[in-house]
């Protein structure tokens, strides 16, 4: 039973591979969101600004006495953890539309979302 729940999820499930940046992060971090509604795919074209940060203090390269390079988290890293607030408001609004059927056009969606 579990994996015909699994296997019905699966087939019905739509991701959107969005750039925190583009909501106004201070880095491109990508994130990949699934989702079993299409609204989701919704989500990039929703972005604020089609540009990428440039990203400064979030890793540290360094190479070994072998010539490897290596990369580590730095001071900024932990800032990139969280969403920016243009994102919520992105995710709200497929929400509302797709909830209250509501178009972008159209009527606007109850007080509080």
């Amino acid at each position: 039973m579990f994996l015909k729940c699994f296997e019905d999820a699966a087939y019905y499930a739509f991701h959107a591979l969005l750039h925190m940046g583009m909501f106004g992060a201070d880095s491109m971090k990508a994130v990949k969101l699934w989702c079993n509604r299409r609204c989701i795919l919704k989500l990039p074209g929703m972005a604020p600004r089609r540009w990428f940060p440039v990203s400064v203090g979030i890793t540290n390269k360094r190479t070994d006495k072998d010539g490897k390079t290596h990369i580590d988290g730095a001071k900024g890293l932990k800032d990139t953890q969280t969403y920016p607030v243009l994102f919520g408001a992105a995710i709200g609004r497929v929400y509302a539309e797709e909830k209250y059927k509501i178009s972008p056009g159209g009527p606007q969606a109850p007080r509080g979302l």
